[in-house]
């Protein structure tokens, strides 16, 4: 490896709104509250009488009605009831509970829940494809299922092939009636319990915290593939056909009963035959939370007992010793059971079934399922201890301008970690949360309605509000130039005044940073006096003196409503500078953005985006029309929604991310392969370096001019080194999870191993060198790596430019990997080469396919040879033979519908057959002709006529093997694209594992056409398909070549996007 391609790394970049400097990160909320539940309960109890969540309900006209909303005190008794219920019913520590919904009130109870009651959610999204859903129930072992009346079929669905799935919770405006139909509730424990029963389970998850693990972590690569079958099938089938089986035996049913006997009743019987055959119990919501309230009541009643006999004991002076003590609350447990004995196991692990559990920051909080751009999905492994770093962190610096007057908007999928750190962090605050109905059509609408303080959205959503702002402008515009110049005009005064009220904010935010460190500096050399530590209470003196001269400053800048929340940190008094004199435009305000800011409810004051980038367009139109700021950040599900982000308010963070937050540490990493290289000497210790000496010219303290000269060069020398370069971020701290869950071995590929280099004696080193090179390689152990390459600037705001392993995200939040599909797509023969295409505003990807011609032909004419290799990631144990007969019977099955495919195939050849001969013909005839008006005086023989009949025959011969994939392509390209696809998807799924965002929408067949301009007039040819790309595709860059395809095919990818968009939106 030279020199040039050595791997290095940049200095730490830390949050410069630290409280503790000493940390490189914060780990808890104010220094006190070290895990979620403990976060959330404590808003609970103090605002026990507010409103806290409201949804709309589906009235009998079909329209929504009003909010409907439950205080913080009826919410907390649902949870200990829904908890109570699901510790009678056996659940104990630790075991996962699913949940699959939209995001509404059940769900962020049901969540919460497990959080007092030491169980671990698994959120599940409703947009999972059919085999992600039981993949993920059983890769992470879920006992019971919580999920709404419209998303129990896809619950029920992949149940066929969940075996520990032991019950599903049904909630939602109807789920009481729904359940009815599945007979009388039974209570009894779900399942037999053992002492060591689940307790190992994140034993073999690979930490990188813990030394042991990191060096004996498993390094075989898991087979994802047989992986993915493993938890997606039942005896070689998957849940679809395992439905489609019972859904032929009840039309069998229904066709012998035909001939006699009532039809509906026996469609009645094998109804009721269905539902018996279930493998789990049904239970409504109302029916959980019932038996959980008769278990706590029973227990109050037992807690009630036992304070009236110990009153009795005390009056009559009876005393007993502790071993009799501890043998009576031990009988007492035993006959506290409020039904059977088969809850001994129960009460076996809590005292109480009713009582909260309190976890441990280091208690397992959540298992959250990535996209999985390898394939399957990877369960991260939530702590307390990571969720609350980020809750502090936001509420800290930034977040604590909310009070319990303010309302949030939720509709985004609480199965993202995005819109749970939100939701907790206003119900910690006593907010007010107006749940989405679930139609994003109606967005706008029920903002306006429910007229929120905040609101957090993605991309997606933004470059809609935006297209609605913009639509409205058209129309009044339209007729109107005068108003189209108002509106233009309106919008860059708004954006320049912004801008300059920016500058000005900044300004007086480094002052004040300079005079607060100032006086930590003086009173840190106070501190270091003799005299100082010598006199106790003229230490005491002067620290409240220094105090107060802080506090001065602080005080001449907060604000009567910080004044009154009694908000005395650093960051309050910085974040609350200029509070009251945000930049306006009163005329503008008033008769141009007012109505803007009233169609989203018109008390919105601060708007958060991420998930993926925003138009820096969009970004600056929104910000200047709602007159807000708009933060767009930086995070991951593996860094619990920590990152980067702009510190509120901030109007001209368009394009970056913002700075690094409390709750981790940041560096970057040089990728020499992709030509990414690093500053060695960049990091947070040279910004710190540059701030200090720029405070001595803003406080003025160097009054002479020489002195003020050597401070402006010094900071020109510094100049260079505060600019990080470009390299992979990797992220450490208490925001960042351990490890996926059961997976060793991709955890331990997450995080970073540090320069091989480093780990390796150097010829004729030093003692010196060998402490310096130990010491880096073990600092540059235990970092994440993100995949994203970013850059850090001379005012530490991050941006992304790139991914390491061109992995992109769509629109939706979706990770893809498209070399990962295409070597899918590879193992597809009916295709030489792919290439899959998308861009993080799609929702869809798109891929240039060279189909294999022969191949494809011989299916056509239905003379394909059957395939007997091995094919790659196929499983050839005796559990993947029994999978691939199931393979096999479902292909008899539907053998008949591949063979009128096959000969409509064959008829397309027929077709293209005839009409090449036709077109020969045609021809022939004229050469035919002008031979003719040639010879005109000349007698032709009869012998020159037959010579001419035989050389057409030869001719036709000829044609008839010389048909082309070509030649189908005007009348069949639709078809040919259609049946490639459904191969190359199918492939890519049952052998990967990919779900329906991480492969092509559709494809395009690569022709000579493919990437050359049409002009008007030109007459269109016929289209020829190319065997492979063109050469200069083919590059030794990996990035290069992505670049050049993408480049050159560029119109042809956009327009296939846009129709497959347009097509899938209709159809959804």
């Amino acid at each position: 490896m030279t020199q040039s391609e050595k791997i290095t790394y940049t200095k730490p970049f830390v949050s410069p709104y630290r409280i503790d400097k000493s940390k490189q990160f914060e780990d808890t909320y104010q220094g006190r509250i070290k895990t979620v539940y403990h976060f959330v309960h404590e808003g609970l109890e103090k605002h026990a009488k507010n409103l806290c969540m409201g949804e709309r309900l589906m009235q009998e006209d079909g329209k929504l009605s009003e909010y409907k909303w439950i205080t913080y005190q009826e919410m907390w008794d649902m949870v200990q009831s829904i908890g109570t219920g699901l510790h009678g019913l056996g659940c104990l520590l630790n075991d996962r509970i699913g949940i699959m919904s939209i995001t509404n009130p059940n769900f962020f109870m049901v969540d919460f829940m497990c959080q007092a009651y030491g169980l671990c959610s698994v959120p599940l999204y409703v947009t999972l494809g059919p085999d992600a859903v039981p993949f993920i129930i059983n890769h992470s072992n879920c006992r019971v299922i919580f999920t709404s009346v419209e998303n129990f079929p896809s619950i029920r669905l992949a149940a066929r092939v969940c075996p520990n799935v032991k019950a599903v919770v049904v909630f939602g405006q109807n789920s009481d009636s729904f359940c009815s139909q599945f007979g009388e509730r039974d209570f009894n424990p779900l399942f037999p319990r053992t002492d060591e029963d689940d307790f190992n389970f994140f034993l073999d998850t690979y930490d990188p915290t813990n030394t042991e693990t990191y060096k004996n972590g498993k390094d075989q690569v898991p087979n994802r593939g047989a992986e993915f079958l493993k938890f997606t099938t039942s005896d070689g089938k998957s849940s679809k056909e395992l439905e489609a089986e019972e859904l032929a035996q009840f039309n069998l049913q229904i066709q012998s009963g035909s001939s006699g006997g009532n039809q509906d009743q026996i469609a009645l019987n094998a109804k009721q035959a269905a539902i018996k055959n279930l493998t789990f119990r049904v239970f409504s919501w109302n029916d959980l939370k019932s038996f959980g309230e008769k278990i706590r009541k029973k227990e109050q009643e037992l807690k009630n007992d036992e304070q009236k006999e110990q009153e009795e004991e005390e009056n009559n002076k009876k005393r007993k010793t502790k071993q009799q003590t501890t043998e009576q609350q031990s009988t007492s447990t035993t006959t506290t059971n409020p039904t059977t004995d088969n809850y001994q196991q129960c009460y076996k692990y809590f005292n109480k079934l009713s009582d909260p559990v309190d976890p441990s920051p280091d208690s397992i909080l959540s298992i959250m399922y990535t996209s999985g751009t390898t394939g399957t999905p990877k369960g991260v492994i939530v702590h307390h201890r990571n969720l609350i770093a980020t809750l502090g962190t936001g509420l800290t610096y930034g977040m604590d301008i909310f009070t319990e007057e303010n309302s949030y908007y939720a509709y985004l999928p609480l199965a993202h970690i995005f819109e749970r750190i939100a939701e907790c962090a206003i119900v910690s605050i006593g907010g007010r949360i107006g749940y989405s109905s679930g139609n994003t059509k109606e967005l706008i609408n029920e903002v306006a309605v429910l007229k929120p303080s905040l609101f957090v959205g993605v991309p997606r959503v933004m470059n809609r509000v935006y297209e609605a702002f913009i639509t409205a402008i058209d129309q009044i515009t339209k007729k109107s130039k005068i108003m189209k110049f108002v509106f233009n005009s309106a919008i860059k005064r708004k954006t320049r005044i912004q801008e300059e009220w920016q500058v000005s904010h900044n300004r007086k935010v480094r002052k004040l940073q300079a005079e607060i460190r100032l006086g930590d500096k003086q009173i840190q050399q106070l501190q270091e006096k003799e005299q100082w530590k010598a006199n106790q209470n003229s230490m005491k003196a002067h620290k409240v003196t220094s105090n107060n001269k802080q506090s001065e400053i602080q005080t001449q800048i907060l604000t009567q409503t910080e004044q009154k929340k009694g908000v005395n940190s650093t960051y309050a008094s910085i974040n609350t500078i200029d509070a009251g004199n945000k930049p306006k435009t009163p005329i503008y305000d008033r008769f141009v953005f007012q109505k803007f800011a009233e169609k989203l409810g018109g008390k919105i004051f601060f708007i958060l985006c991420g998930s993926a980038p925003l138009s820096p367009n969009v970004h600056k139109f929104l910000q200047a029309t709602l007159s807000i700021p708009i933060s767009c950040g930086y995070s991951l599900t593996e860094t619990t929604c920590s990152g980067a982000i702009p510190y509120y308010p901030d109007y001209t963070t368009m394009g970056t991310c913002g700075k690094v937050m409390a709750s981790l540490e940041m560096k970057l990493r040089s990728v020499p392969d992709m030509g990414y290289f690093v500053n060695e000497n960049s990091g947070t210790h040279q910004l710190e370096k540059y701030e200090q000496l720029e405070d001595q010219l803003i406080l003025e303290q160097s009054s002479p001019t020489t002195d003020k000269i050597q401070i402006q060069e010094q900071l020109k020398q510094l100049q260079p080194t505060l600019d990080s370069g470009f390299g992979e971020i990797l992220v450490r701290g208490a925001a960042v999870f351990h490890g996926y869950y059961r997976d060793p071995w991709q955890s331990r590929e997450a995080f970073d191993d540090g320069d091989p280099n480093d780990s390796v004696p150097q010829q004729n080193e030093t003692e010196e060198q060998k402490v310096i090179r130990e010491t880096r390689y073990q600092q540059n152990l235990g970092w994440f790596k993100s995949g994203d390459i970013g850059h850090i600037d001379s005012a530490g705001n991050l941006t992304i430019i790139d991914r390491v392993k061109n992995i992109f995200k769509l629109a939706q939040g979706e990770y893809v990997a498209p070399e990962v599909a295409e070597s899918l797509y590879s193992r597809c023969n009916y295709i030489t080469q792919s290439f899959l295409y998308g861009e993080s505003g799609w929702r869809y990807t798109v891929a240039i396919v060279v189909p294999n011609e022969q191949i494809l032909l011989n299916r056509f004419n239905g003379n394909e040879s059957e395939q007997q290799s091995e094919q790659p990631g196929v499983d050839q144990s005796e559990n993947g033979q029994k999978q691939r007969k199931g393979q096999q019977q479902q292909q008899q099955q539907s053998s008949s519908g591949a063979g009128s495919q096959n000969q409509n195939q064959k008829k397309w050849i027929e077709e293209a057959l005839k009409e090449k001969i036709e077109n020969s013909k045609i021809k022939r005839r004229k050469i035919k002709e002008l031979k003719e008006k040639e010879e005109q005086d000349q007698d032709k023989s009869q012998d020159k006529e037959q010579e001419k009949d035989k050389e057409e025959e030869t001719t036709q011969k000829e044609e008839d093997i010389t048909v082309t994939l070509s030649d189908l392509l005007p009348k069949h390209e639709s078809e040919i694209k259609a049946f490639l696809l459904k191969e190359m998807n199918s492939i890519a799924k049952k052998q990967g594992g990919l779900s329906s965002f991480q492969l092509a929408a559709d494809i395009i067949l690569l022709t000579d056409q493919t990437g050359v301009p049409q002009t008007e007039g030109q007459e269109q040819k016929k289209p020829v398909l190319l065997p492979s790309f063109p050469d200069e595709c083919f590059t030794p860059s990996l990035k290069l070549k992505r670049f050049i395809v993408a480049k050159m095919y560029k119109n042809e990818l956009h327009s296939c996007y846009e129709k497959v968009a347009a097509r899938l939106e209709v159809k959804s």
